[in-house]
C-alpha cells in the first residue's frame, strides 16, 4: 500500500496532500490546526441522503448477517471438535456420558461465548476498514471540531 505522502496522493493544483479517506464529492474543510492536511467534515446518519441511509443500512445489514452465520458454523465447528474429542476421552476413561452431560454444555456455552466473542471483533474491524459508497466509517471523539 502506498504512502499518504507518495505521488498518487498529492493534489497536483496546489501540491497539498490529500486525505486518503475522503469520499469523492466530500465535504472537506482546511482544519487550522492540522499544518495544512485537509479533515473530512464528520457526517451523522441524518446528514445522508435518503439513498444513501438505505444503501448504509443494508451494507450494516448483511454484514451483520455474515458475521452471525459465521458465529454460528464457528461455534457448531468448535463445538463439534471438542465434543468430540471430550466424548472420546470420557468414553476412553468408562466414564457414564449421562454424567458429564453437564460438564459438556458448560464447556460448550464458553467456547460458544469465546467464538462469538471473535466474530464480533473481527465484525466491528470490518465495519472500519469497509468502504460504504465513498464514505468509511471513523469515530470523531465527543468534544472535538472536525
Amino acid at each position: 500500500m502506498e504512502g499518504i505522502d507518495s505521488p498518487d496522493h498529492a493534489n497536483s493544483a496546489s501540491g497539498q496532500v490529500r486525505n486518503p479517506y475522503d469520499p469523492p464529492g466530500a465535504r472537506v474543510a482546511e482544519a487550522p490546526d492540522s499544518g495544512g492536511s485537509r479533515a473530512a467534515e464528520a457526517l451523522g446518519f441524518e446528514d445522508l441522503s435518503r439513498k444513501d441511509q438505505r444503501r448504509f443500512y443494508w451494507g450494516f445489514v448483511w454484514r451483520s448477517l455474515v458475521a452471525a452465520l459465521a458465529s454460528v458454523v464457528g461455534g457448531m465447528v468448535v463445538g463439534g471438535v471438542v465434543g468430540a474429542i471430550m466424548g472420546g476421552i470420557a468414553g476412553a476413561l468408562h466414564v457414564d456420558q449421562m454424567r458429564m452431560l453437564p460438564f459438556y454444555r458448560l464447556v460448550g456455552m464458553i467456547l460458544g461465548v469465546v467464538v462469538g466473542l471473535v466474530v464480533t471483533w473481527y465484525f466491528i474491524r470490518a465495519l472500519f476498514r469497509a468502504k460504504w459508497f465513498g464514505y468509511r466509517l471513523r469515530l470523531v471523539r465527543e468534544g472535538t471540531s472536525c
